[in-house]
């Protein structure tokens, strides 16, 4: 597992929200779907799937599918370390001051 907890300045609220990312180490090599966790800094923790844009056409060839539909779906264009907290990013952006929580973007994590 790979753990993002150092932030570029160039994300603000990444930097104020979150305080870990979890990503499997081989999510960092590949151009297909990984799952992530986003522990934010008060305590709550959330699921993303990250796909390429090639791995989704893939995945709607292999199955003929004319949609492709997953909760907390993250669409990028390369599975990195910073494209990931791009994205992260800007679900914060989306979510913060705005009526859309950001449970409308990843999966709240439940506790054991």
């Amino acid at each position: 597992m790979t753990v993002v907890q150092d932030f570029s300045h160039e994300y603000p609220l990444v930097r104020e929200y979150v305080a870990s990312i979890f990503a499997p180490s081989s999510a960092l090599e590949e151009l297909g779907n990984e799952d992530i966790f986003v522990r934010l800094k008060d305590g709550r923790e959330f699921g993303f799937t990250v796909f390429t844009l090639i791995n989704l056409q893939q995945l709607m060839a292999q199955t003929g599918n004319s949609a492709f539909i997953s909760p907390g779906m993250l669409v990028v264009t390369r599975i990195s370390p910073e494209v990931i907290v791009s994205a992260i990013e800007e679900c914060l952006r989306l979510s913060i001051g705005e009526t859309v929580p950001l449970e409308h973007f990843g999966v709240l994590q439940q506790k054991d």
